[in-house]
């Protein structure tokens, strides 16, 4: 009597071990039906404007909704299959127990085991089978963990495509920038760049010109390291990019990108993003700088006023010329602007320019334009066509050559007189 007690216990075994593969994929289709819906539901909300603007709310109500659905059906499926098996599970645990009080009535009506005793091999038996009963339920919680924790461990195990080497060097920056043989692309095959040979010494404002797509923002990325170059090198000082800390490299790099990201708090604290420790003072000298404190101090609450998520509250030109700011706190040793006065208009953008101007002397700096007129001051062009630096030099000395630079001027040109002849 005491060995049917564990008759049942191999059967559940093997069930356990064969059922295991079917809830692993049951669990990881749950986990991707859900991870589907909140990447829907993010994207929408983020371009929530383009939706509306569009009148596309009711087809993407009715897109949240079957996603949600095919995860609710995923669930529901999941539940009714772990809740018909694993009480089976538990019929077949507790089977050994329906064999113990089989063969103890037998027993008993030959009148060679006593009520008493049949009574005490039964609660032996439940001491035993309780627990029992309560481990053929941790299968299941064990497979949604294991696949919760297999998410995790992909994100913790991915290893950075850009990493320090093993002591890297902390440099105080002086701003001399040079491009050796410089090959990139996000697909090895495909490049973005292509040997691209470039000096740029300390203080000089470089502007960098050329068609959509051409490699001019891919090119300032690889000097702030935000990927590291296919072939070739970049030096910093004759200093390789990637032997110098990220720390100290990006700590001494401002930078003003395309798209302006201000985060959700105050004016005062997106200034000093960058300097976390600048005092007031610090603060609205860069924002004078910038051309921004005339309409911080006219705003209701001045540099205390919440720009709220992604700076909804201000204007893209209000929004640029904070982000400038920020950048220019800290005193960075390059200075990065990518199409800096994009969203601003005629009036402002000139304010703009005569900080940049300002800003720039005796500071390195790498200028992306679509306007050529704001390079007006740069000491040197570099051109690009193609991912491939086709021309590098002066204003005048571009503009004498008449090749690919004087194409892009003259057509800018054109292209202005017949808006000015339209208007």
């Amino acid at each position: 009597m005491s060995l049917f007690v564990f008759v049942p216990i191999p059967l559940v075994v093997f069930l356990v071990a064969k059922f295991w593969s079917v809830m692993q994929n049951r669990n990881h289709k749950s986990w991707l039906y859900g991870r589907r819906v909140n990447h829907l539901l993010q994207d929408v909300l983020s371009g929530i404007r383009v939706v509306k603007s569009f009148g596309r709310e009711e087809s993407e109500i009715k897109r949240f909704e079957d996603a949600t659905q095919l995860q609710s059906r995923q669930d529901e499926a999941n539940a009714k299959l772990f809740d018909t098996v694993f009480p089976l599970l538990g019929f077949a645990v507790r089977f050994g127990s329906y064999l113990i009080m089989l063969y103890g009535n037998v027993k008993l009506f030959n009148g060679t085991m006593s009520i008493g005793e049949l009574h005490q091999f039964n609660s032996y038996a439940n001491i035993i089978y309780g627990p029992l009963l309560w481990i053929t339920f941790i299968p299941r919680q064990i497979s949604q963990f294991l696949t919760s924790l297999g998410k995790v461990l992909e994100i913790l195990e991915e290893q950075p495509d850009v990493s320090d080497i093993g002591l890297p060097i902390d440099i105080e920056i002086e701003g001399d920038i040079s491009f050796k043989n410089v090959t990139f692309g996000y697909e090895t095959y495909n490049p973005v760049l292509e040997n691209i040979n470039v000096d740029i010494k300390k203080g000089e404002m470089i502007g960098i010109v050329g068609h959509s797509g051409c490699g001019k923002t891919t090119l300032v990325n690889l000097v702030m390291r935000l990927y590291d170059v296919t072939e070739g090198r970049i030096e910093i000082d004759n200093v390789n990019v990637k032997d110098i800390s990220q720390n100290a490299l990006r700590s001494q790099i401002g930078v003003v990108l395309q798209e302006t990201h201000l985060f959700s708090g105050s004016i005062r604290d997106n200034i000093r993003y960058s300097k976390p420790m600048a005092s007031d003072e610090e603060v609205i000298a860069a924002a004078k700088l910038a051309n921004a404190h005339d309409f911080i101090v006219n705003l209701p609450e001045g540099y205390n006023t919440m720009v709220g998520e992604k700076g909804y509250s201000l204007s893209g030109g209000e929004r640029q010329r904070v982000a400038i700011a920020r950048a220019l706190i800290h005193d960075p040793k390059i200075l990065i602007l990518d199409e800096a006065t994009a969203a601003l208009d005629t009036e402002t953008e000139k304010l703009i320019q005569e900080a940049i101007n300002k800003l720039t002397e005796n500071r390195t700096s790498l200028a992306i334009a679509h306007r050529l007129s704001t390079l007006r001051n740069a000491d040197k062009l570099l051109v690009l066509d193609r991912g491939k630096l086709v021309e590098y030099g002066t204003h005048t000395e571009l503009l004498e050559k008449k090749g690919y630079y004087w194409r892009l001027v003259m057509a800018q040109k054109q292209d202005s007189g017949f808006v000015k002849k339209q208007a």
